[in-house]
């Protein structure tokens, strides 16, 4: 029998958060990049971060050990559970370049991403709850 995760069978659901996250770059890629070629898309690593009160990500990009050989990178997040009403910035995920900065509130459910390369950072918040997300970096050859 396959191994237990949260009381299911691991044979009856596959890989959900895969297959998840290989479909999402996908639908990226050929959203923004307008590509009609026929490419794999493949997650090289999914992790998940629980963030509390005072938590906060400093500035980083996301440079991936696994993209040799591959045509593009990306980087992302699904927001599993997010703490509501948190006033601006508190929550905030901010993206900076040299020529923007760009920010967004994430909510509970939203998906979102970005190429690789791009710095990012996450503002702290103050209430007694969790941000619960799953972050994912993926490749296209």
């Amino acid at each position: 029998s396959g191994s237990s995760v949260y009381g299911t069978d691991q044979e009856e659901y596959g890989n959900i958060i895969y297959d998840t996250v290989a479909d999402l770059i996908e639908v990226y890629v050929k959203k923004y990049y307008k590509e009609s070629k026929s490419y794999k898309y493949f997650p090289t690593d999914c992790w998940y971060v629980v963030m509390k009160s005072g938590d906060f990500h400093k500035l980083h990009a996301h440079n991936n050990p696994y993209s040799h050989n591959s045509i593009g990178q990306l980087s992302g997040s699904i927001y599993l559970d997010i703490p509501e009403n948190l006033p601006f910035p508190q929550g905030v995920i901010e993206w900076v370049s040299d020529d923007f900065s760009r920010t967004c509130s994430p909510e509970t459910g939203d998906v979102i991403a970005w190429p690789s390369w791009l710095k990012h950072t996450v503002y702290p918040f103050r209430k007694n709850e969790e941000r619960i997300m799953i972050s994912f970096n993926g490749v296209w050859k």
